[in-house]
């Protein structure tokens, strides 16, 4: 995972493998900054900061844990992940997923009702189309 502090104008990332990243990625991750948001990074740090990590155990949970990372990153609180709950914390991220397209999907209905779009044929493609 990588994020950036604005307010400390710090690169930070974080991994469970305890790998260290290419040295090109600061420099791509400036240029985007620079070109698609206009955003000078000449003052920041120049070099990445790790941010701590839990340790990734087997090689096909990354997904999980950079969830966790970036929920915990974003919301201050501690990283909620254990590798030998690995099972529960999957159940989890995929509930809340599911939970929040339902939400979507419901809002969605809610304001094409109001607009009287709401018919059988338009949720059909709605929800083969949201499949992917």
């Amino acid at each position: 995972m990588v994020a950036l502090s604005l307010k400390h104008g710090e690169f930070k990332f974080a991994e469970g493998k305890n790998w260290n990243l290419p040295p090109e990625v600061l420099s791509e991750v400036q240029h985007v900054l620079h070109k698609h948001f206009d955003w000078d990074t000449s003052g920041w740090n120049p070099r990445f900061t790790r941010i701590e990590s839990p340790k990734q155990t087997d090689g096909h949970s990354c997904g999980i844990l950079a969830l966790s990372l970036i929920e915990s990153f974003c919301s201050g609180e501690p990283v909620h992940y254990l590798a030998k709950d690995i099972v529960s914390h999957r159940i989890k991220w995929l509930t809340r997923c599911v939970s929040l397209h339902q939400e979507v999907l419901s809002e969605g209905h809610r304001q094409r009702t109001k607009m009287g779009l709401a018919n059988d044929a338009y949720m059909k493609v709605l929800s083969h189309a949201s499949i992917y």
